[in-house]
């Protein structure tokens, strides 16, 4: 597999609050293969931005 991303969503639970949801992927060809998702955990994704390897897009 290739680069590796991070897709952010927010999805809402059936009491109307919304939850994060981060879906790690990386590119395998053409396609990209989810390899771990995490609902409503962020701790991942800020521990990737704190080691620099990942950074948010605007």
């Amino acid at each position: 597999m290739g680069d590796y991303f991070v897709m952010c969503a927010g999805l809402l639970t059936k009491d109307g609050v919304r939850q994060p949801v981060d879906f790690h992927m990386a590119r395998n060809g053409r396609r990209f293969t989810i390899f771990r998702t995490e609902i409503g955990n962020r701790a991942p994704l800020k521990k990737l931005i704190k080691a620099g390897i990942a950074r948010p897009l605007k």
